[in-house]
């Protein structure tokens, strides 16, 4: 069901809300351990197979992203052990991209 025009715009300002609260975490090269709560996740194919792209978030509204195999879905606590392997800007919002997570 697509979103009528006014709440696209309330939904575009939540978000814009969310992502300038967001921050990074830890530094680039650093193994850590988070408790994360998985916002969304999209599955893409390539050409070595699927890919799973999770949108995660920590309490303190932090984006984390993951690439790789399926790890959790939407809804999903989880409390993994990873490391950061960058810290990127997207759509004015600060994200950790992390590899190598296992999940506990």
């Amino acid at each position: 069901m697509p979103l009528c025009p006014s709440n696209r715009a309330a939904v575009a300002a939540q978000r814009a809300a969310e992502n300038a609260s967001s921050n990074y975490v830890g530094t680039v090269g650093e193994r850590l351990t988070l408790a994360l709560t998985c916002r969304w996740v999209r599955t893409f194919e390539t050409q070595f197979g699927d890919m799973t792209v999770h949108g995660l978030a920590d309490q303190a509204g932090n984006i984390v992203i993951y690439k790789g195999r399926c790890i959790a879905s939407k809804g999903d606590a989880l409390t993994l052990t990873a490391t950061v392997k960058a810290h990127e800007e997207r759509d004015g919002a600060k994200q950790t991209i992390i590899n190598r997570p296992k999940v506990a």
